[in-house]
C-alpha cells in the first residue's frame, strides 16, 4: 500500500514522496524575522558549495546556512535532495547573528545533490549566500 500526502506550496498543490516536517515559527532575535515556510521567492543552495572540497568535513551531520539575513524572514526549513532521490525538509536549527542554520543527520553516506529554501524578494538584492556549510566527506 502507498500513502500518497500533498502540499499546498505558493498556491499549488503538489504530490509529495515523503512527509514533510511540520515546524512552527519561533521568536525574533537579532533583527531576524523567524517562521518563512513556503512563501516568498525560491533559492537554491551555491553549486559549488555542494561539490567536492566545497564544503568542511564533518562526518557526524549536514550543515546548510543562509547568511545576511538581517531584517529577512529566516524560512523555517529547507528542502535537501541527495543523490537526486531522498528529499527532505529540514527545519530551522537556530539563527547566530544573521546567519540560520539547518543541520541534520540524516542521510549521512549519500551526497548532496540539490537544496532550496523560499526567502524574502528583499534577501536577493543584499549580499547573502545559501551554502552547504559542513558534511560527510
Amino acid at each position: 500500500m502507498k500513502i500518497l500526502t500533498t502540499a499546498k506550496v505558493a498556491g499549488a498543490t503538489a504530490a509529495l514522496g515523503t512527509l514533510a516536517l511540520l515546524v512552527t515559527p519561533q521568536v525574533a532575535s537579532a533583527g531576524v524575522i523567524f517562521g518563512g515556510g513556503s512563501s516568498g521567492t525560491l533559492i537554491n543552495v551555491k553549486e559549488a558549495s555542494i561539490e567536492p572540497g566545497g564544503y568542511s568535513c564533518d562526518s557526524s551531520q549536514w550543515g546548510f546556512i543562509i547568511n545576511q539575513l538581517k531584517g529577512v524572514t529566516a524560512p523555517s526549513y529547507i528542502t535537501v535532495t541527495w543523490d537526486y532521490t531522498n528529499t527532505i525538509q529540514i527545519p530551522l536549527t537556530n539563527v547566530t547573528g544573521s546567519t540560520a542554520h539547518y543541520d541534520t543527520t540524516m542521510y549521512l553516506g549519500e551526497t548532496v545533490t540539490s537544496a532550496t529554501a523560499f526567502i524574502s524578494p528583499q534577501w536577493i538584492s543584499g549580499n547573502g549566500q545559501f551554502v552547504l556549510s559542513h558534511g560527510p566527506c
